[in-house]
């Protein structure tokens, strides 16, 4: 102890998975179900993250190449989901660039990163409503679907940035 009466052993914060083990099962479960080719991995600061490809088909044998990175709060609903899908390849600022074009559903995470961010306020409902690592995914499916065909001419830059289409 210290003078003003402190243990100088601090107290660890658990992780969402550590005080809620069955949650993560149930993650695992569903990700298994709908991602089999996805891996479980831990980030340096704790956090949870899913790392695997996606081959859309649109573009052919084009692979995205995501992770899926779970919140400290997850599974507090929150705007947005307290999952972010991140695009690890390929560049997602290069690809907006070259295209000069907008970023619709793509926003900067605090350390200014693009992650994709798929679920609004009335997809949490009153609170209750708990995104998962899967459900984020399944999200950047259809993202990535729509993204490709913009790429392809299918769909146009104006009816992939109209709201409610995504």
């Amino acid at each position: 102890m210290d003078e003003m009466g402190n243990t100088s052993n601090r107290v660890k914060l658990l992780q969402w998975y550590e005080r809620e083990p069955q949650l993560l099962e149930v993650e695992k479960e569903a990700m298994n179900h709908m991602f089999q080719g996805f891996t479980l991995d831990k980030l340096d600061d704790g956090r949870l993250v899913w790392v695997g490809s996606l081959n859309i088909g649109v573009l052919g044998d084009n692979e995205w190449h995501i992770m899926a990175v779970y919140n400290n709060n997850h599974p507090s609903p929150v705007m947005g989901g307290s999952v972010k899908v991140y695009v690890v390849e390929p560049d997602m600022e290069e690809l907006m660039e070259e295209l000069e074009w907008c970023r619709s559903h793509l926003y900067r995470d605090s350390c200014g990163s693009l992650y994709l961010s798929l679920f609004f306020d009335t997809d949490m409902g009153n609170g209750t409503y708990v995104t998962s690592a899967a459900s984020h995914i399944a999200m950047a499916v259809k993202w990535l679907t729509a993204f490709e065909l913009v790429l392809t001419g299918d769909l146009s830059k104006e009816e992939f940035s109209t709201e409610g289409l995504i």
